[in-house]
């Protein structure tokens, strides 16, 4: 919402005598709280003809933390579920999801244990910068720091249960993601090794 967004709906507000916060106090208090999981920085990916340019790249930091954070908040809103023993009781499932959209490459995070994990309250970005989706844009995309905390996010566990991490995406990006050429290579399939 803009600033004149913010201050016409405020006004109708007060007119009914519902008193907001100031709208600028607001976003100061966001900025604290995102501060402490999230870093943006200039980092360089390719062009399609190999030249480097540097983009804009926004991430969370210490994604472990952030995902203890996720669940002890979902776990105090009693929004945790093992869907009827589909998920073992001993475990927590996440979903790293990677997508090209609207001229940007973003990896999101879901916590399947809970209702409707997909929808779009459900789902944060973890990551996200204005790339192409290419091989080498995604290698870079996981360098610095990303790709070592989702290997971390594998060998941890919340509250005594592990935290099992699976890999989603169109067949496009698995197909980038795993250094694949796709439905046309030798090897289309991303599970086995039969041309």
């Amino acid at each position: 919402m803009s600033w004149r967004q913010g201050r016409k709906h405020g006004k109708l507000l007060r007119e009914v005598g519902i008193q907001l916060e100031n709208v600028k106090s607001v976003r100061d208090l966001a900025k604290h709280v995102v501060s402490d999981f999230v870093k943006v920085e200039g980092r360089q990916f390719l062009e399609d003809d190999d030249r480097e340019y540097i983009a804009p790249y926004g991430r969370v930091v210490g994604l472990t933390k952030f995902v203890d954070y996720l669940l002890d908040s979902y776990q105090q809103q009693n929004m945790l579920t093992w869907h009827n023993d589909t998920i073992p009781s001993d475990e927590i499932w996440v979903k790293i999801v990677g997508d090209h959209g609207k001229n940007s490459l973003k990896f999101t995070l879901q916590i399947a244990n809970i209702d409707k994990p997909n929808a779009r309250q459900n789902t944060v970005v973890i990551a996200i910068a204005a790339v192409k989706d290419t091989h080498k844009n995604i290698e870079r995309f996981l360098q610095g720091g990303l790709g070592d905390e989702l290997f971390a996010l594998q060998s941890h566990s919340w509250k005594g249960k592990m935290l099992k991490v699976f890999l989603n995406g169109d067949y496009d990006f698995l197909c980038k993601m795993y250094g694949l050429s796709g439905p046309q290579g030798t090897y289309p399939c991303l599970w086995c090794l039969m041309p």
